[in-house]
Order: structure tokens, then sequence, then C-alpha cells
């Protein structure tokens, strides 16, 4: 059984697409091994389970690896579930690590599905502010942007509440902005920078190009259409949510070697 674990593990590393699912199937091998033992302890196979459910969502490409890797997942939720309950670390941590799983689809239903599995992490304080960090996201590729409001609130509160900088103009998602065509034929690298306000729910108003080199390539227009969806956490003064004012970002466009 151990040899097993070794051996997907090794497989795992490697990061070969086409023993992808070699390694998936040896994985659930060896967990069905492990569940076979005469001392079989249920919490120390969802352990186990836990642990390769987060490799194997690493190396997820197609349906058949990301289905049996999405099946592991729920199965080792439902035992934490029943075993050690819902606010448990454990419980949170796995059910925040398959909400991304769904979250790396690019289908809009997984991405949907996503958001049930990010409000479950919210029920442990340490998982919390991941899950509120991806839920957000979630809520942007949905298109449901003003329901990500009360979380960017309530992770800018904790982070408060816990002695961290809120207000730091760093986003806390940034979509990638669409290359310019023109400029992607002709093979022409640039940058463009934006000015804003972050509102009181951390949303990008008031936008404008101030800066875009090279110039009539597309790379301003494609900025400010993809700092439309910036989020950041509000900044909060004298118990209250506040604008600020004057922030910039720079997206920096660069063609895949």
């Amino acid at each position: 059984m151990d040899v097993l674990f070794d051996y997907a593990e090794i497989l795992s590393k490697r990061g070969i697409y086409k023993q992808h699912g070699v390694t998936v199937k040896t994985y659930l091998r060896a967990l069905d091994l492990l569940k076979a033992q005469n001392n079989f302890n249920i919490l120390e196979y969802a352990d186990r389970s836990a642990d390769v459910f987060e490799t194997l969502s690493q190396v997820v490409s197609t349906q058949f690896t990301f289905d049996q890797t999405k099946n592991l997942g729920l199965d080792t939720l439902k035992i934490y579930q029943q075993q050690v309950g819902e606010t448990h670390y454990k419980t949170a941590k796995i059910a925040l690590n398959i909400g991304k799983l769904f979250l790396k689809s690019d289908t809009r239903r997984q991405n949907h599905e996503a958001i049930e599995y990010f409000e479950l992490s919210l029920m442990n304080e340490k998982v919390a502010p991941y899950g509120l960090g991806f839920l957000i996201e979630a809520y942007d590729r949905t298109d449901q942007s003003e329901l990500s409001i009360p979380y960017l609130q309530k992770l800018a509160t904790f982070r408060q509440a816990h002695s961290y900088q809120t207000a730091t103009h760093e986003p806390i998602y940034v979509p990638p902005p669409q290359y310019p065509r023109l400029a992607e034929m002709q093979g022409v690298e640039g940058y463009a920078v934006v000015k804003f306000t972050i509102d009181r729910n951390g949303q990008v108003q008031n936008l404008e190009l101030i800066d875009e080199k090279p110039a009539s390539l597309g790379f301003g227009r494609a900025s400010l259409q993809a700092a439309e969806k910036l989020k950041y956490l509000p900044k909060i003064s004298e118990g209250k949510f506040v604008e600020t004012l004057g922030v910039t970002y720079k997206y920096a466009f660069k063609i895949s070697k």
C-alpha cells in the first residue's frame, strides 16, 4: 500500500499529461487498500484522502481526472462532516479545496457550484479568510459581482480585527485583461496604467487611463475594461467603510514564449 502511495506521488510530480489518469487510479487503489485494512481508522483514512485530493487537484487535466478527484473530495468532506462536524478546521479546509477545484473549471455551472463549498469553508475562523477571498472571485466569475460586496467588507473587517492593514492598495481579485488582437498579431508587448477610486464596497469607480505604451494598439482600452472588475478591501476609518482616492494599477502585457 505505501509503495502505491509513493509511486502515485512520483507520477504526480512528473507533470506528464498522459500519466494523469494513471496517477488518479493509483492513488484511488492505494486508498481502497487502506480502507480494507483490519485496523482501519476512518479519520486517518479521511486525512490521507484529503492529502491525496489536494495533490490530485493540481494534476486535473481531463473530465475523467476531474470527476474522480471531485468524488474523492466530496466523500472526504462527508466523512469529516459526520466525524468532526461542520465547524472543524479539517471540514472547512476540504470544502475550500473542493471549491478551488470547481473554480479551476472554465464552465459557468462548476463556477457556481464552487460558491456552495466556499460558503461551507466560512464555518471555521482559521479557514474563513481564504474562503472569503475565493468567494469574491467566484461571484465575479459568475457575473454576480454585487453579491461579493458583503464578503469584501467581512474580509476587511476581519483583517482590521486581527491587526492587518486593510487598505494596502493591492487588489484581492485581478481578472486578466484581454490581449489586444492587433498587438498580439504584431508580437508587440506593452503596458498601461489606470487610476481610480476604491469605493466603500471595494469596487472600482471613476476609472481613467493615465499612461499607455505603446499607444494606439489597444493596451489602454483592454486595461480599462479589465480594471472594472478589480476588487479591493475597502478602507475602514473610525469604524466606517470609506472611499480611497487616486489609486493606480499597472497592467503589463507579455507574450507567452
